[in-house]
């Protein structure tokens, strides 16, 4: 049997085993390139749920931090009428004490 020959007997096989083999790699290829889909879509839907939980706590962190500011504007405020009140008192405090010394050295 010549070289020839036994390519026109084997052509047909080995045909057969390389269309087999490409076809198979094209379903699997296919087959990798849904699942990568599917697994996208899926990543996609989960950063989405975690952007939106981000959103939102940093929505509640927002107000919390708007209130905290209300708060601390009344506790300047109040400190600030306290302060004021104490320097009224402590000058009147002076006043009398100053009375009472000018009385004592009179």
């Amino acid at each position: 049997m010549s070289l020839s020959d036994f390519f026109k007997e084997t052509a047909p096989g080995v045909t057969v085993w390389v269309v087999a083999g490409l076809g198979s790699g094209v379903v699997w290829l296919v087959r990798r390139v849904v699942t990568n889909e599917k697994a996208l879509a899926l990543l996609r839907q989960e950063l989405k749920a975690q952007s939106e939980a981000i959103a939102a706590a940093l929505q509640v962190r927002e107000q919390l931090r708007i209130e905290d500011l209300r708060r601390l504007d009344e506790v300047n405020k109040a400190l600030a009428e306290h302060r004021a009140e104490s320097a009224e008192n402590n000058r009147e405090v002076s006043r009398r004490l100053d009375h009472l010394i000018a009385s004592r050295d009179a």
